[in-house]
C-alpha cells in the first residue's frame, strides 16, 4: 500500500438528482439542497492529498458560493491549506459572510491531538495534548448566523475542553446576542414534528456503554441572551435568558437559572393577549420541569382580564382576576365570547358574531396549516350580518398575495412590508362598485 500511486475524481452536477436517484432505490425525505461538487483525491502511499470545490451550494433560504477545500494528510497530521467559502442570499446582510483561513490548520490524529484552527471571522479552536490528557479552547467573537425558518444571532462563546482519560470537562460562557427565534411548529404533538427529535422510555433504557456521555461528561455553561425575541405570525415577545447547563459526572444535564422580563402579544384571531413580565424559572432537576410565574392580560373596553399561570411546565395551574372584579363565570364569559353571562342570557345579537368569528378563525388556523397556506382569516363584512374570508400565500418574506371574498365580491391585495412599522397595501376590487386602493399603515410599539 505504501507504494501505490492513486488517483480519484468525484462530479456531481446536481445534488438534488443524486437524492433523487438515491431515493428511488432507499425512499427517504429529500432534503432541499442542489449544486455542484468536484472532489479529488490522490494517494501516494500513505499520503493523501484532497480537494472539494463547487461554485455554489444552494440551500432552503440561502447558499454557500465559492467553496474550495484543499486539504494534506501525512505522517497522522491533516493540514488545512484552504478552508474558504461565503454565504449569499440572506436578507439580513449581516449573514452574508466570507470565511477562510488565517493561516493553515494543523488537526493531528495519531496519539498526539493538537488542533489548531484560525478561522475568519473570529472563529478560534486551540486544544493541546494526547490521547488520553487533552486542554483547549474554542471562541466565537460577534459571528452573526442565521436561518431563514429558523432565526439569528449573533453569537460569541469562550468554551474550554479538557479530558484526563475518560473523563470531559465544558465549561464556559455563551453569549446570544440579538436572538431572534421565528421557528414554529405546526403540530401539537411534537411527534409529528419532522425537527423535533422524541426520545421515548425505550431510548432511555438503552444500555449504556463505558464511555457514555452521562458517566464521563462534566458541563457547566453559562448562557445569557440580554434581548431575545420570538417572533411568529400570531405571537411576538421579548425576553432576557439567564440559564446555567450544568451536569455532574454521572448525572443527567440540568438547567438552573430563568428566562425572565417576558412582554408581547400573542394573537388568537380575533383576541389580542398581552404578556406582562413574567418568568419561567430552571432548578435545576433531573428533570427538566421549569416553574411558570406568567401574567396574560386581555382588555375589552369596559373590563381588563387577567390569567396568572403558575405551577410548574408538567402541572401549570390558572388564575382568572378581572377589573372590575367579576364572578369566574363571567370572566370566562368575556374570554371566550365578549360579553357577561347576563348579556348571554339576554340573547345580545352581537355576542353569537363574536362567538361565530372566533370559533371559525380557530378552526381556519388549523386549514391554513394543512393546506400550507399563510392566512385564512374570517372577519365581519361591515353589514353585521355577512362575513369576509381572506386567504393569503406569501411570495417572499414581506410580500403577501391576498384574496378577499363576501358577499359583495371579491378583492385581490397585495400587501409589502417596507419595514417593521410600515406596510403598504395595494388592491383591486370587483364588487357592485368596482375600485382600486392604496392605503399605508404605521405601527408603533411602545414600551
Amino acid at each position: 500500500m505504501k507504494k501505490k500511486n492513486i488517483e480519484a475524481t468525484a462530479k456531481i452536477d446536481s445534488i438534488s438528482k443524486v437524492q433523487k436517484e438515491f431515493a428511488l432505490l432507499y425512499p427517504f425525505e429529500i432534503a432541499p439542497v442542489d449544486g455542484s461538487i468536484v472532489a479529488k483525491a490522490k494517494m501516494k502511499g500513505e499520503e493523501v492529498f484532497a480537494t472539494v470545490t463547487s461554485p455554489k451550494i444552494e440551500l432552503d433560504g440561502f447558499n454557500v458560493e465559492k467553496i474550495d477545500i484543499d486539504a494534506h494528510y501525512n505522517n497522522e497530521l491533516l493540514t488545512l491549506n484552504k478552508l474558504n467559502m461565503q454565504t449569499t442570499g440572506f436578507e439580513d446582510k449581516r449573514l452574508n459572510k466570507k470565511f477562510y483561513l488565517n493561516k493553515k490548520g494543523k488537526i493531528y490524529l495519531g496519539e498526539k491531538r493538537d488542533v489548531s484552527l484560525d478561522i475568519h471571522p473570529n472563529i478560534l479552536v486551540d486544544l493541546k495534548g494526547t490521547k488520553e490528557n487533552l486542554k483547549g479552547n474554542f471562541s466565537i467573537k460577534s459571528l452573526a448566523l442565521g436561518h431563514p425558518k429558523y432565526g439569528d444571532v449573533i453569537l460569541n462563546t469562550d468554551i474550554n475542553f479538557e479530558q484526563i482519560g475518560k473523563k470531559k470537562k465544558i465549561t464556559g460562557t455563551i453569549l446570544l446576542d440579538k436572538l431572534k427565534i421565528l421557528y414554529e411548529s405546526k403540530f401539537l404533538d411534537p411527534a409529528h414534528d419532522s425537527d423535533v427529535v422524541v426520545i421515548t422510555k425505550k431510548d432511555k433504557n438503552k444500555k449504556k456503554d463505558d464511555n457514555s456521555f452521562l458517566e464521563d461528561t462534566y458541563i457547566d455553561l453559562s448562557i445569557y441572551s440580554p434581548e431575545a425575541q420570538y417572533k411568529t405570525k400570531d405571537i411576538r415577545l421579548q425576553f432576557v435568558i439567564d440559564i446555567k447547563a450544568k451536569k455532574e459526572f454521572g448525572k443527567n444535564l440540568g438547567m438552573l437559572g430563568k428566562i425572565h422580563e417576558i412582554n408581547g402579544v400573542v394573537e388568537q384571531a380575533p383576541k389580542f393577549f398581552t404578556v406582562v413580565d413574567s418568568s419561567i424559572v430552571f432548578r435545576g432537576l433531573k428533570e427538566i420541569n421549569p416553574l411558570l410565574d406568567i401574567l396574560v392580560q386581555h382588555e375589552l373596553p369596559d373590563v381588563l382580564i387577567s390569567i396568572n399561570i403558575h405551577g410548574d411546565a408538567n402541572h401549570p395551574k390558572l388564575d382568572f382576576s378581572s377589573d372590575p372584579q367579576m364572578p369566574k363565570k363571567d370572566i370566562l364569559s368575556y374570554l371566550l365570547l365578549g360579553v357577561s353571562t347576563a348579556s348571554l342570557s339576554a340573547g345580545n345579537g352581537n355576542l353569537g358574531r363574536e362567538a361565530e368569528l372566533f370559533i371559525m378563525n380557530q378552526a381556519a388556523r388549523d386549514l391554513a396549516y394543512e393546506l400550507d397556506i399563510d392566512r385564512i382569516f374570517i372577519k365581519d363584512d361591515g353589514t353585521g350580518e355577512g362575513y369576509a374570508v381572506q386567504v393569503g400565500k406569501k411570495l417572499n418574506k414581506k410580500t403577501m398575495f391576498v384574496v378577499e371574498s363576501s358577499t359583495e365580491g371579491n378583492s385581490f391585495i397585495l400587501e409589502y412590508d417596507v419595514n417593521k412599522n410600515i406596510k403598504v397595501e395595494l388592491g383591486q376590487h370587483q364588487k357592485t362598485v368596482p375600485s382600486q386602493s392604496i392605503d399605508i399603515f404605521f405601527r408603533k410599539k411602545f414600551k
